[in-house]
């Protein structure tokens, strides 16, 4: 799925990597422009990333109906080569190497982008430097696995989290699973999980205790808390890349550890020139294709293009060297990058309608994902929830810090307002708790689920509190004691987001399972599923007056049903990519969602047909909520920030 090619930049006189995703030729039109658009979302949120642990991007261009990626070219091997070249390495060699990848790690973990592919073949070796490379290369190999039906595991299995094996949500945790890998490969000279065949490594991870190391010596505290299937349980990279640099600094009383390497005996392929003649080298980890000759169409003003290296991945998957660390336009136009200002772009669905200039003023007091947003009900207060741990109180007309509560078990990844506007639910791993709103005091704290807390509703009387987990349930529980009213199971995937209808007599779920469900909140007993999106369902909202019932999902579209019949109503298919969050303006005319297209859209509900589209976020937009009145529509992002965009302006 992947090529890299060693290339010039006769403009700038450099030498360059250049990555060619590979398109399945069975792909239609539609198709492709999908994957391609999933290659610069991903791209354009790595290229935020500086840092020197990271591989630069320079730039991207659309060739022949594919992307290239035009990076920096770095001489060195893999670790992954430097193992099978030389075998295990010393474990403060090890220590000092995973420092640099931790930080590195750390960096894209605070700009909310996550790896999920991280393994000894994508860390490249420059000297005493250790860079990281192909941020988003395994989405958009998702993508390609998605839109060709493909049940290849996207991935180098043994590096692969649990979570991921399962089939879940990746978060940052998952790469310091890939991280505690990566080192025990390196200081064993094999990764802790291998198997006979796939099935019997993804068995070995998701079953089999952890095999002691015999080599890791100091490290092999942090390795076996890496490498702990409770993702939460992991410690974060700042923590891991602090741990390392202690043990490498406590070695050097001894002998230090020196990462520098001589360069790669394959890293300087030969030119191609014509005529064209086969390259070919020795067989290092897994071949991919022969490449006879550079694409036409490639030489000229930016250079000639010759091949790097072509390595196929392990189970269909390519296993793409080089990095993907950002997506810039090629050919010289300007950067699309805009920084945050006091209008954002609001683009209507017709082009002949002048661009209205929506007013927003953006949050940023968060320092990673924001991933819930919820007014109170006097609309004076947004409240925010983010996986560096917090819970926000945000004032809706300055946009200062009112209070922050910090979670005691990871990131918070859901929050609500009681309708009394006293209260704030909070929900985290495993825990949902509730906050008094003037004082900040923790009131009480749930406990029950065995999985990561998504969602959390209360029912319009406040005396209910709904959350939906990564255990497949979805729970009610009694505001005032804390415990457990009924457990609604019926899911077989983890249930990402529910909602109260506005009597309070049904409580709708939306799953990964790919379906939604209306539950009898008195009785506990399913009324309907809503079968009919294809890929996970990511969110759930009621129209006010209860009629309908609004989904988004990962198969890129949002759907209306109603809810006396289940049948649905609409499809609305999402330019953006997929739908992370839907919501319902209080007069029930307009339907919001977040995007995968770092964007949130407006749609007229009656005709399905976008009318604004608010863009100008560096990330996915993961939530969005409006204001009591409908005049403001807060969106909460990847990049960390929270915009409450002012819909009367423009």
């Amino acid at each position: 799925m992947g090529r890299v090619w060693r290339a010039t930049d006769e403009v700038l006189g450099r030498h360059v990597a250049a990555k060619q995703v590979l398109l399945a030729p069975e792909l239609t039109a539609e198709e492709r422009v999908r994957l391609i658009r999933r290659t610069r979302v991903e791209a354009e949120a790595a290229a935020r990333l500086r840092h020197p642990g990271i591989v630069t991007v320079h730039d991207v261009v659309d060739h022949a109906g594919a992307p290239w990626i035009v990076m920096e070219l770095l001489p060195g091997p893999s670790l992954g080569a430097l193992i099978a070249r030389q075998g295990r390495l010393e474990w403060p060699q090890a220590a000092a190497l995973g420092a640099q990848v931790a930080d590195a790690l750390a960096h894209a973990h605070s700009a909310g982008i996550v790896h999920r592919d991280l393994k000894p073949d994508n860390i490249l070796l420059d000297g005493d430097r250790a860079v990281l490379t192909d941020f988003g290369i395994a989405r958009i190999l998702d993508s390609v696995a998605t839109l060709t039906s493909s049940r290849t595991v996207i991935g180098t299995p043994q590096y692969m989290p649990p979570e991921q094996l399962n089939g879940l949500q990746v978060e940052a945790s998952g790469d310091l699973w890939s991280l505690g890998a990566t080192l025990y490969a390196v200081v064993e000279g094999q990764p802790p999980h291998t198997g006979a065949n796939l099935m019997a490594v993804i068995t070995s991870i998701l079953t089999h205790p952890l095999p002691p190391p015999a080599h890791a010596g100091a490290l092999t505290e942090i390795l076996t808390e890496l490498l702990v299937r409770d993702a939460p349980l992991r410690p974060a990279a700042t923590e891991v890349a602090r741990r390392l640099r202690e043990l490498n600094l406590g070695a050097r009383n001894g002998s230090s550890a020196d990462l520098r390497t001589q360069p790669d005996v394959d890293s300087e392929a030969p030119t191609v020139s014509a005529p064209a003649r086969q390259l070919t080298r020795q067989p290092r980890v897994s071949e991919g294709p022969s490449i006879t000759a550079p694409p036409s169409g490639l030489t000229g003003r930016r250079g000639t293009v010759s091949r790097r290296v072509v390595l196929g991945g392990a189970l269909g998957a390519a296993a793409l060297a080089g990095g993907l660390t950002a997506l810039l336009k090629l050919e010289g136009s300007p950067s699309r990058h805009r920084s945050a200002g006091s209008s954002g772009s609001a683009t209507p669905s017709s082009s002949t309608t002048p661009a209205r200039h929506i007013k927003y003023l953006t949050l940023t007091d968060q320092t990673a994902a924001v991933h819930a947003v919820a007014f109170s009900p006097d609309g004076k207060t947004v409240a925010t929830g983010s996986t560096d741990s917090t819970a926000r109180l945000c004032d809706v007309a300055t946009g200062k810090t009112i209070t922050a509560f910090v979670s005691q078990d990871g990131g918070v990844i859901a929050v609500a307002f009681s309708p009394d506007g006293k209260t704030l639910a909070t929900g985290d791993d495993k825990t949902l708790s509730l906050f008094d709103v003037t004082t900040g005091q923790s009131i009480v704290t749930f406990t029950g689920h065995a999985g990561l807390v998504y969602s959390v509703a209360f029912s319009p009387d406040g005396k209910t509190l709904a959350s939906g987990s990564g255990d497949n349930t979805a729970r009610l529980w009694d505001t005032s004691t804390g415990k457990t009213i009924t457990t609604l199971a019926g899911h077989a995937n983890s249930v990402y987001s529910i909602a109260f209808s506005p009597d309070g007599r049904t409580l709708a779920t939306g799953s990964a399972d790919t379906t939604a469900k209306l539950w009898d909140t008195a009785t506990g007993k399913t009324l309907r599923t809503l079968a009919g999106h294809t890929n996970g369902v990511t969110s759930v909202t009621f129209s006010p007056d209860g009629r309908t019932l609004a989904t988004g999902a990962n198969d890129d579209t949002a759907r209306l049903w109603n809810t006396s019949t289940g049948q649905s109503t609409a499809t609305l298919a999402n330019s953006a990519g997929v739908v992370f969050a839907v919501a319902f303006s209080p007069d029930g005319n307009t339907l919001a969602t977040g995007n995968e297209g770092n964007s949130a859209t407006l749609r007229d509900v009656a005709t399905g047909k976008v009318t604004i589209t608010l863009s100008g976020q560096a990330n996915e937009v993961y939530a969005v909520s409006f204001s009591p009145d409908g005049k403001t529509l807060a969106t909460g992002s990847l990049d960390g920030t929270t915009r409450l965009w002012d819909l009367t302006s423009g």
